[in-house]
């Protein structure tokens, strides 16, 4: 079974967010605590077998709860100071992007990691700034607005197939949201590439090319079964968020079936990820207490208003009957805590219920204090996870 953690740079703890009057993003000595603890992490969890380490991307959270401005970058930060575990972003907000800056700056990323990185690419939820960096490609986020979720999917999907075009190698041209290129007329051939016999500019490149053939692709956070046929199609791992055991078999069903159809040859399982919130600590009390400040805080204030209750549903409720507690959380199975012995059995259950082959964490940083955090991280990697090794796990799946 693999594990892999999932980031949302929180700042401080909620203590510190409060006292610092909604702006504790800005704080620079905060700010530098929080690269230091990420890479105290990173570089423990990838001593201890993780396979992958993620971070999200979000624009103006001055408030201190999810500062990740620029998950490339960080990817970096963090890639170049371990050694073996994949870096990467869940995801890029592609309709905001400049595609070809995007394209040439991941493949910075796995050249510089050595084909460490992968890549994701997300459609935006968040009003305050997608609608703002997305002006200028007229763009809005994905919602119930029809006429604004269109537009959002329609540069996605173009911008995506921007991107891949320029991987693959080569030149190339493309019309759509971008002209690629804009037509030059040298009137003479000169040594630049893409030119034709005329002198006219017709296609252009990408340089370097990523260090792997072909970019790893996930995607975040997968609710339908329409994006999880899409990712099946295009060989990307989605991550799913959903707590409900029926829709998370439906969706591991659908992605097996349109995979092989797409011609992949996968068992069930393969290449698609459930992500959770898991804290291990000495005693239950302990990691309930611990992790309540992390997901306790931030869920309710900052995931539960943009919608995020929905990963929680079970058939027949509407988003508008969940609170977003801690409690909450901890009932319906998106938050796993407890002694070692009792997060194995929980992910054992977790295994049997779904055949989940890959575990992602959600992880809210120094919302919780560092030094509970490693312990976490130490008593799940020495006491836990050596039982979910493949010569190890001995568990029926559905």
């Amino acid at each position: 079974m693999k594990f892999s953690m999932f980031y949302l740079p929180a700042i401080a703890e909620e203590e510190d967010v409060r006292q610092r009057g909604r702006l504790a993003g800005q704080d620079r000595e905060l700010y530098q605590s929080l690269l230091q603890d990420l890479l105290e992490q990173a570089q423990y969890i990838d001593k201890m077998g993780f396979d992958a380490l993620c971070i999200t991307e979000h624009h103006f959270h001055v408030e201190g709860y999810e500062v990740s401005t620029n998950p490339i970058m960080l990817d970096l930060y963090l890639g170049l100071q371990t050694e073996r575990i994949k870096v990467g972003q869940l995801g890029n907000v592609l309709p905001t992007h400049n595609p070809i800056r995007l394209a040439e700056n991941i493949a910075l990323l796995d050249q510089m990691t050595k084909g460490r990185a992968f890549a994701a690419f997300a459609r935006g939820y968040q009003h305050r700034w997608v609608r703002t960096i997305g002006q200028k490609n007229n763009v809005g986020i994905s919602n119930n607005n029809v006429n604004e979720d269109e537009r959002n999917k329609e540069v996605f999907e173009d911008y995506f197939n921007i991107v891949q075009k320029a991987w693959k190698g080569g030149t190339f041209k493309h019309e759509g949201e971008y002209q690629i290129p804009v037509p030059v007329d040298y009137g003479y051939k000169t040594h630049q590439e893409g030119l034709n016999e005329d002198g006219i500019l017709e296609e252009v490149g990408i340089a370097p090319l990523p260090y792997q053939e072909e970019v790893d692709l996930w995607h975040p956070f997968s609710f339908s079964e329409s994006t999880i046929r899409w990712c099946a199609k295009r060989g990307a791992q989605p991550v799913v968020m959903t707590t409900n055991s029926k829709l998370v078999n439906h969706l591991f069903d659908v992605y097996h079936e349109e995979a092989n159809k797409s011609g992949y040859n996968r068992e069930r399982g393969d290449r698609i990820v459930l992500i959770r919130d898991v804290f291990v600590y000495d005693t239950e009390e302990e990691a309930k207490h611990w992790q309540s400040k992390g997901a306790g805080f931030i869920w309710k204030d900052w995931f539960a208003p943009d919608g995020f209750n929905a990963c929680n549903l079970r058939e027949g409720e509407t988003v508008d009957q969940l609170t977003g507690e801690y409690d909450e959380l901890l009932e319906r199975g998106f938050c796993i805590a407890g002694t070692p012995e009792q997060v194995r059995q929980q992910i054992e259950q977790l295994i049997k219920e779904t055949g989940v082959k890959h575990l992602m964490f959600f992880n809210f940083t120094r919302a919780i204090p560092q030094e509970k955090v490693m312990r976490s991280l130490e008593l799940f990697c020495t006491e836990v996870m050596p039982h979910f090794t493949e010569d190890k796990v001995k568990i029926t799946q559905r």
